[in-house]
């Protein structure tokens, strides 16, 4: 058995700015294949491939202190993420005990993230951060093939990100 735990992430957000220190941010982040796992039997006749993508829409709630007099901010962010995942199962070769089958789930849970924020101008900040999604999916066990049943992966998924903000 083998997974690939790398993949890439897109996520588009809006906000409000309480104060020079506190935030608050709206967001929908596409978070791409959260597992991808194969499984081939020794003799390598029989192969078992899921795969699972996952997207989330996000409320997070943001603070950040300006680093002495420079134009770095450190920033910390905490919130909730409703996320979707789509988990499918493909058997090779195709055998009617074990269908090809997909499956979907949803779920709210915490989302934290930590990051550093350049202020370019007024108007333009660049940011690089962190961001944690807690268990995104439903069991630690994607297929349970005495009952022939799919289900989405529970994982946390990290993010590492370079971005930019317009504010206006």
């Amino acid at each position: 058995c083998s997974a690939d735990d790398k993949d890439s992430a897109t996520s588009l957000f809006g906000g409000y700015q309480i104060n020079k220190h506190f935030s608050v941010e709206l967001g929908y982040v596409d978070l791409g294949t959260t597992a991808d796992l194969h499984a081939q039997n020794a003799g390598a006749t029989i192969t078992v491939d899921t795969k699972q993508e996952t997207t989330a829409f996000t409320l997070m709630a943001k603070g950040k202190h300006r680093l002495g007099s420079s134009r770095v901010s450190a920033f910390g962010k905490a919130g909730l993420s409703h996320w979707k995942s789509k988990a499918a199962l493909d058997v090779t070769p195709d055998s009617p005990i074990n269908p090809d089958v997909t499956t979907k789930k949803s779920g709210t849970d915490p989302v934290i993230g930590v990051g550093l924020e350049y202020k370019v101008n007024r108007r333009v900040n660049i940011q690089a951060g962190w961001d944690r999604y807690y268990g995104v999916g439903e069991r630690d066990v994607a297929y349970d093939a005495i009952n022939a049943n799919l289900k989405t992966i529970d994982t946390d998924v990290d993010v590492l990100y370079v971005g930019a903000t317009f504010n206006f």
